[in-house]
């Protein structure tokens, strides 16, 4: 993939939503498939929006870049860990450290 400078408002929206993304499934709001899965229907939409666009090198960066993304969140979070209630109702994972 070609590098471009990059948009500092587009990098700073890509850093949040993959900090938020994380977090939720850090949090247990969300499974980590659940994550994966709605970056990969984002990757998909792009790649779909590729073929008819006339931006499409665009969308087809964007599908890239969300793959990548998922590859984070799916090497950062912890697997087969169920998320834990505690006193006030907040729900958190167990970390493995190690």
């Amino acid at each position: 993939m070609a590098h471009r400078p990059a948009d500092p408002w587009s990098l700073a929206a890509l850093s949040i939503s993959e900090a938020l993304a994380l977090a939720l499934a850090e949090a247990g709001v969300l499974t980590k498939d659940e994550v994966c899965g709605a970056i990969d229907d984002a990757a998909s939409a792009h790649r779909d929006a590729a073929r008819w666009s006339v931006d499409a090198g665009i969308h087809r960066q964007a599908a890239w870049l969300s793959d990548r993304v998922r590859s984070s969140i799916d090497a950062a979070c912890v697997t087969g860990t169920p998320p834990t209630r505690h006193a006030r109702g907040a729900i958190r994972t167990r970390h493995r450290h190690g």
